[in-house]
């Protein structure tokens, strides 16, 4: 998005954000944040400057810079240890990049977040990856965010008991592909139930 569709984002939510798609330079990276966005996140441009990483977090901090990643299933090599490879550009291209030391590299040059998308779960309804995204929870000290496949609470409870620090849950709000519409409160109610340490929903009463 442009800075100034991020400034009118920013005017009309009232919940920190983080913009990604099209992040390439720091310039733009200080456009966003300087509009209203709390972090930007970056992905396949990372991967073709991973400067870019390192140059966010020293000008704005560690905690501005999210390293999205889209890693897939392969066959475990030299090349890819993991059995997880990273793709980039909309998961078209492969990298020949092991996916977890891809997230170990990131986090080393300054991302103070990791997302992890598997681009075999995602939109199939079936859950979040939880062997890469536990494999990158085990490599890193920073938080991990899980993407990519939930579409119940106890998809999120289980990620969040392997360690995630969030799960990224757009579809579950609506998805006629796989008929559901959550709404935020309900589903911090259902994980609530499951035994989820959360700050309870808002009543609107």
């Amino acid at each position: 998005p442009d800075p100034v569709t991020v400034m009118t984002v920013a005017r009309n939510l009232y919940v920190p954000f983080t913009v990604g798609g099209g992040v390439r330079t720091l310039d733009y990276m200080h456009q966003v944040l300087d509009q209203g966005a709390e972090k930007v996140s970056i992905d396949s441009m990372a991967v073709r400057s991973p400067d870019l990483i390192s140059q966010g977090a020293k000008a704005f901090g560690c905690q501005c810079v999210v390293l999205s990643l889209q890693a897939k299933k392969v066959v475990a090599s030299e090349a890819t240890p993991s059995g997880y490879e990273i793709f980039i550009d909309g998961a078209r291209v492969a990298t020949g990049i092991d996916a977890v030391a891809w997230a170990r590299r990131g986090a080393d040059l300054g991302a103070g977040e990791i997302c992890v998308n598997s681009i075999d779960r995602d939109g199939t309804g079936e859950g979040y990856e939880l062997d890469i995204t536990g494999q990158i929870l085990d490599a890193v000290d920073v938080p991990v965010i899980a993407s990519g496949g939930a579409s119940t609470a106890e998809h999120l409870a289980a990620v969040f008991e392997r360690g995630a620090s969030a799960g990224i849950i757009s579809s579950m709000l609506y998805s006629p592909r796989h008929d559901t519409h959550h709404t935020v409160p309900e589903l911090k109610a259902e994980l609530i139930g499951l035994g989820a340490h959360m700050r309870p929903p808002v009543s609107s009463g």
